[in-house]
C-alpha cells in the first residue's frame, strides 16, 4: 500500500461524520425559502395582472349581459343571502311556530 492509501484507510477507519454547521444550513434554507417566496409572489402578480387585463379588454362586451343578469338575479340572490344569514343565526322554522 502506498502512503496515500494508508491515509485514506485511516481516514475511513475513523468513520467519523464531519461536524455540521447548523447556522450555515439555516442561512441557506432561509435564502432558499426567500427565493421560493418571491418566485411565488411574482407568479401570482403575473397571473392576476393577466386576468385583470383580460377583464378590462372584455368589459365592453360583458357590460350589457351583467346589467341584465343583475336585474334578474337580484331578488333570488337576496333571498339566498337572507336564508344563509337566518340559518347561520340558528333560526329554525319550528322555533318560530309560536310567533
Amino acid at each position: 500500500m502506498t502512503q496515500a492509501d494508508q491515509i485514506l484507510q485511516a481516514f475511513l477507519a475513523e468513520s467519523r461524520v464531519p461536524a455540521r454547521d447548523i447556522v450555515f444550513e439555516g442561512a441557506v434554507l432561509q435564502a432558499l425559502d426567500r427565493r421560493i417566496f418571491w418566485r411565488d409572489i411574482s407568479n401570482l402578480m403575473a397571473g392576476c395582472s393577466s386576468v385583470l387585463g383580460l377583464i378590462w379588454l372584455l368589459q365592453p362586451y360583458w357590460k350589457p349581459m351583467v346589467a341584465e343578469f343583475s336585474r334578474l338575479a337580484t331578488p333570488g340572490l337576496s333571498i339566498l343571502v337572507l336564508g344563509a344569514l337566518l340559518v347561520g343565526q340558528g333560526f329554525r322554522p319550528e322555533r318560530a311556530a309560536g310567533l
